[in-house]
């Protein structure tokens, strides 16, 4: 039997949330934001604290300064039933601090102080005996470690895979400049991958945002299992050699989307490990991130499996 259900590779970041900002807030002396939280964050976090509200044995594997901050960070993620032990604190890493900008539309905007923490993460940092001990690897995200671009990232993709663990990858943008399709040699050990829109168009360099079966069929045919491209309000698009649905996500109030992305690619990861067809993950998964939209904050949202199926059944599909 193995350890855990899940091992959340990737990023964490203290979290701070203001709501109620307008888009030219940084032209104003000074701008009022409506609310405000503290929680923590980055796509590993939240992936790995929706897997655990729904019941799975979580473990988040990431690296973390031995500072304030990153002190603060291990505080706050005590409140969640996620195992910390695989953290490893560095006393020369810098910890990672985010403010979410949440505008009134319920769209948000980063500004982060990346710190050292990710330069600091190497492959090696990832044994073998993590990986025997899972089922599932997800990768929060593709770009978000700079360190773990190119061979990094695809020896610990090679080896989960040689162990038989299922690889789950979401997708950032490259924002430390590792260079287009640093990732080429990866899709190869991807059993899922989940970018968003704007992430599958990048990446694929396919300018028309409509083609997104077009999209799809790029990491297909970089050697992806199966693709799914969150398509926001439309929902997803699946497409893997054999299957292709387009799911209608769920008609809500949008309050806040930060985190989203995190809370579908962890719903999707919990459905396949009951078992739920790909259509019923996606299904599942969609409502997961719709849900997760109607509150405040990454993943303070979402308590509990049934909280999900309860909306489904409440909530109309667009």
């Amino acid at each position: 039997m193995k350890k855990y259900d899940v091992v959340c590779l990737g990023c964490i970041v203290e979290d701070i949330v203001l709501t109620s900002v307008p888009r030219d807030t940084f032209y104003h002396d000074t701008t009022v934001a409506g609310s405000g939280l503290v929680s923590t964050g980055g796509d590993a976090t939240n992936e790995a604290v929706t897997l655990a509200k729904l019941g799975n044995h979580v473990a988040l594997l990431c690296k973390l300064g031995t500072d304030i901050l990153g002190n603060n960070i291990i505080s706050n993620l005590s409140q969640d039933p996620v195992d910390t032990s695989l953290i490893i604190r560095d006393k020369n890493a810098e910890s990672v601090l985010s403010i979410v900008a949440v505008h009134p539309d319920g769209e948000r905007s980063f500004l982060c102080k990346f710190g050292n923490q990710y330069n600091n993460m190497y492959h090696t940092d990832v044994s073998d005996e993590v990986l025997q001990s899972t089922k599932i690897l997800t990768v929060g995200s593709f770009y978000t470690i700079p360190r773990l671009y190119g061979f990094e990232m695809s020896d610990i993709l090679f080896r989960a895979k040689k162990f038989g663990v299922t690889t789950i990858c979401d997708m950032g943008y490259d924002v430390a400049g590792g260079g287009k399709n640093a990732y080429d040699n990866c899709y190869r050990y991807v059993d899922y991958m989940i970018p968003s829109l704007e992430e599958a168009r990048i990446e694929s360099h396919i300018t028309d945002g409509q083609n997104i079966d077009g999209m799809a069929d790029w990491f297909l045919d970089k050697g992806a299992k199966n693709v799914i491209i969150k398509l926001g309000k439309d929902g997803c698009l699946f497409k893997n050699q054999t299957e292709r649905y387009l799911c209608p996500a769920y008609k809500i109030k949008v309050i806040d989307t930060t985190g989203c992305g995190d809370a579908f690619v962890g719903a999707f990861t919990h459905a396949h490990l009951k078992g739920l067809s790909h259509k019923e993950s996606c299904s599942f998964a969609n409502a997961a991130g719709s849900l997760n939209a109607t509150g405040k904050g990454s993943h303070l949202t979402i308590q509990n499996e049934q909280m999900i199926l309860d909306f489904m059944n409440e909530h109309e599909r667009g």
